[in-house]
């Protein structure tokens, strides 16, 4: 994902929340999502099943969760 897609001093996701990028679901009905390095080695946006199965964590360089409200995400973890 682009670096201008978060509101760094806020910790807010800024854009509209799209799809899973492996397994395409919907994010914005699913709560949560994660902003992270994938094992294959690209970033993208993940449902929480699919991080699990090929992110490779949260942190500095790896990942950030986010938690939906109103559309958004509110980084919670990462």
């Amino acid at each position: 994902m682009k670096d201008e897609a978060i509101d760094e001093p806020t910790g807010k996701w800024m854009s509209p929340v799209g799809d899973c990028d492996i397994c395409k679901v919907p994010l914005a009905g699913v709560g949560r999502f994660v902003d992270g390095k994938t094992a294959h080695g690209p970033w993208g946006c993940l449902c929480e099943p699919c991080h699990q199965d090929v992110g490779v964590g949260l942190g500095s360089g790896l990942g950030q969760l986010y938690s939906q409200e109103g559309g958004r995400g509110v980084k919670i973890g990462g």
